[in-house]
């Protein structure tokens, strides 16, 4: 079935753009892993390339192995912790709405959230990206309520989303 749709009025189930939240999730986290650990190897290497220049010659073999093993290590970090971590996240994710109440279900990996939001107490909707979800064409949903903000990634359409659930908030009156 081709989804044409951001909404499927039978179930009132807004979809979810999984492949694309997992690779996002699995991006960033290789981005972090990878450059926490090798961002701290090469201040690791920067001492002995010092005392290389000071002692006249440059010794390569331990800042390159330093380096080299730093980025190692932020690589399992993220084979670890974050890739099959990305998975459960996305398949996690869920928007839709029952009678008066937006139900957001979240899994944040280790944990899962279900917040039921009344329309009334809803106050704005909107969207956001950063820039590597510019680059992947992923929204993040926010809904704010009087005190706090609930954020869901990687709802399709997320402007028209927003569009309809404003429209859906003013039909409830």
């Amino acid at each position: 079935m081709k989804d044409t749709s951001q909404h499927d009025p039978g179930t009132n189930e807004f979809n979810i753009d999984r492949p694309m939240v997992r690779r996002y999730l699995r991006a960033s986290s290789l981005l972090g892993y990878v450059g926490f650990f090798g961002g701290f190897g090469l201040m690791m290497a920067i001492g002995p390339i010092i005392e290389g220049f000071e002692n006249g010659g440059i010794v390569w073999l331990v800042p390159g192995l330093v380096v080299g093993g730093s980025f190692l290590i932020g690589l399992l970090g993220y084979l670890i912790f974050g890739h099959f971590r990305a998975t459960r996240i996305a398949e996690g994710n869920r928007l839709h709405v029952e009678g008066d109440f937006i139900i957001v279900d979240r899994e944040h990996g280790m944990s899962s959230e279900t917040r039921r939001i009344h329309f009334r107490v809803a106050t704005d909707y909107g969207y956001r990206q950063n820039w590597l979800m510019k680059r992947l064409g992923l929204y993040e949903l926010m809904i704010y309520t009087t005190g706090l903000s609930t954020t869901l990634l990687g709802v399709k359409n997320a402007p028209k989303v927003c569009a309809e659930l404003a429209r859906l908030d003013c039909e409830r009156g």
